[in-house]
């Protein structure tokens, strides 16, 4: 009975655990979009001389980690649902 319990303990943390994966990578996603906004403002205000290179090379990189961690949380939530389905295998 206590190893069952366990069990079900763990599917229902991993269960929480993906939620919460899901909502950082929505929240990850708004991250990426505002990036590349910011860079591609950058990147036009550079070519007019507004912005030096360095703020348009910042703007670019940031949006890079951005994409980034979006696709790292994905797979969390793959490896999350990963070891879910193997619990409920058994």
């Amino acid at each position: 009975v206590s190893f069952n319990a366990y069990i079900d303990s763990l599917k229902e943390r991993l269960k929480i655990d993906i939620q919460r994966a899901q909502q950082s990578l929505k929240e990850r996603g708004d991250t990426v979009s505002e990036s590349k906004a910011e860079y591609m403002r950058k990147s036009k205000l550079y070519k007019k001389g507004v912005v030096g290179e360095n703020q348009a090379d910042a703007a670019f990189f940031n949006a890079e980690r951005a994409e980034k961690s979006k696709e790292q949380t994905k797979l969390d939530i793959e490896r999350l649902r990963a070891q879910l389905k193997s619990l409920e295998a058994g």
